[in-house]
């Protein structure tokens, strides 16, 4: 017996239970994360101080080193461990993001 197959506005087989085919799902989440990536990347260097002041940043960088230091001693230190945006994943600038939105809230209280 023939199996009835859904298919979603696009014609393709849905992926997940999200209603959209691989490709759209794809296209959404590209798109999520470059929301994301435009609201980081202002271009003042201020804004690219602040993402490297954030703990959860430092945090990876500290974690690079440290595995880096272990393989090459030479290239052990911070400022080469440091991440450009395009390296980091949507969870980790979204929480970036969030620390620096807390940071700026909690400093207006203080003038």
């Amino acid at each position: 017996m023939w199996r009835k197959v859904r298919v979603t506005k696009c014609g393709h087989q849905p992926y997940f239970a999200k209603g959209l085919c691989k490709n759209c799902y794809n296209k959404q989440r590209y798109h999520e994360r470059e929301d994301v990536r435009k609201k980081l990347q202002k271009k003042s260097r201020n804004h690219y101080k602040k993402i490297r002041n954030t703990e959860h940043y430092r945090e990876l960088c500290r974690k690079r080193a440290k595995r880096w230091r272990r393989n090459n001693p030479q290239a052990h230190h911070r400022a080469m461990a440091k991440y450009h945006l395009k390296q980091l994943d949507d969870e980790t600038i979204i929480k970036i993001v969030e620390e620096i939105v807390a940071d700026a809230h909690s400093r207006k209280g203080r003038r």
